[in-house]
């Protein structure tokens, strides 16, 4: 299994609950530096499992809803019932974990946007 980028962002389109897993359409987009256009793909029936599938309720996310997810790609063979070796006809994408886009404050946990504390000892002269 491939893992992808750590922070993709996507659109969920539809969530099919099937109890212990969910399968969920979504759609990604990206920038194409090369002439500012962007490129859009379409990801259906991808397994979400684990904290994935258990966020999908927690988080309330549903149709629309804008989402990171965390996961990989598999395409590894498999053998059928005559003992054959094949490929499925498309990759195998599995989501492990998501969090809300909006939730996501680029890893720094908010910092940046609290000014340091000083103290104040009331002496204005430099000691140096």
């Amino acid at each position: 299994m491939i893992g992808f980028g750590d922070r993709v962002y996507a659109t969920i389109w539809e969530i099919e609950d099937k109890d212990t897993y969910a399968l969920v359409k979504f759609g990604t987009s990206r920038k194409d530096k090369r002439d500012d256009s962007y490129k859009n793909s379409s990801w259906s029936y991808t397994r979400w499992v684990g904290d994935a599938y258990r966020k999908i309720s927690e988080l309330g996310l549903e149709e629309k809803s804008r989402v990171i997810v965390k996961g990989g790609i598999s395409w590894e063979p498999y053998v059928d019932s005559t003992g054959e070796r094949r490929w499925s006809k498309t990759p195998q994408i599995t989501i492990f974990n998501v969090e809300l886009a909006e939730a996501y404050d680029g890893g720094g946990g908010g910092r940046m946007d609290t000014p340091p504390q000083v103290q104040d000892d009331g002496d204005d002269e430099i000691p140096f």
